[in-house]
């Protein structure tokens, strides 16, 4: 009958602490989220005095559960398990930043990051089309002006200058007069990638 009590003695502290280091990662993986480093692709930065705070709040409660189940008649107790419990807790918080589940935080992180929508450009080719004309009467260079209209993409622009008979105005174009009217399109094309 004492080795059944032993069993099940063993079996129950072996239950106690593997829900204690289950609750203790969990724990981790909380405190790792709302931590400031979150946003970051390092390993967890925990503050030293908050590890060991964590590894006595953890140990403390496996000391005060395992506190209900020892035998003292029979020799069953519970220091040898929490000195092991408060060890292992140890090793998880060690090991907690190469954890399978610390590790899939961060690559969760780096894809929300890497998959955070960004404002969509507007792509576009816009053309518009722009006369201009230049008109050009008799006279010696002493009357000009310019008149200009746009809509949207679109526009006209006029201009008068009285050069016509003007001899530096003949010289340039080699001794012929320039014409009345002259007319040039413009294509603008304004693209957006």
């Amino acid at each position: 009958m004492t080795r059944g009590i032993k069993e099940c003695f063993v079996s129950q502290m072996s239950s106690l602490q593997k829900t204690a280091l289950a609750k203790f990662n969990a724990s981790l993986l909380e405190k790792d989220a709302k931590s400031p480093a979150a946003g970051s692709t390092k390993a967890t930065e925990i503050d030293y005095d908050e590890e060991r705070a964590s590894i006595r709040t953890a140990a403390f409660k496996f000391d005060t559960a395992a506190s209900a189940l020892e035998v003292p008649s029979l020799a069953l107790k519970k220091d040898r398990y929490v000195a092991d419990t408060t060890t292992k807790l140890g090793e998880v918080l060690e090991k907690f930043p190469d954890s399978p589940e610390a590790q899939l935080r961060r690559i969760g992180r780096i894809k929300r990051k890497a998959s955070k929508p960004r404002a969509p450009k507007q792509r576009a080719i816009n053309a518009g089309v722009n006369l201009v004309a230049m008109i050009r009467p008799d006279g010696f260079g002493n009357f000009q002006g310019f008149a200009g209209y746009s809509l949207g993409p679109h526009g006209v622009i006029v201009g008068v200058h009285n050069d016509a008979d003007a001899p530096d105005t003949i010289n340039t174009l080699g001794g012929v007069r320039p014409p009345f009217v002259r007319i040039q399109p413009k294509l603008d094309l304004d693209i957006s990638l």
